[in-house]
């Protein structure tokens, strides 16, 4: 709903309606970059994808990351997209 919301309002064509349509984005981009940033300090602390003392599984790791890669890349890439776009709408209107 909140990505259909997002469509009707760029299409539409409200004021903030760019601003609007990139919250989204940004709410999901946020929790995907706080667990990558714990799974890279993770694997920094511990020299691999299992505890120290040999606990864990790297297989359920590394699988558990490459799904939330999955998701993670292309939010990243649409919000800097967005965000580059989003400075080029200021600067045509700043020359306008």
């Amino acid at each position: 709903m909140v990505w259909w919301g997002s469509y009707l309002t760029l299409k539409i064509g409200l004021k903030f309606s760019y601003i609007v349509s990139m919250i989204p984005v940004l709410v999901c981009w946020l929790p995907l970059s706080w667990q990558t940033i714990r799974r890279v300090s993770f694997i920094i602390e511990n020299e691999g994808m299992e505890r120290l003392d040999g606990y864990g599984s790297p297989m359920a790791f590394f699988i558990g990351i490459l799904i939330e890669q999955f998701f993670y890349v292309p939010i990243t890439i649409t919000l800097v997209f967005g965000l580059l776009a989003l400075k080029r709408i200021n600067q045509l209107k700043a020359v306008t």
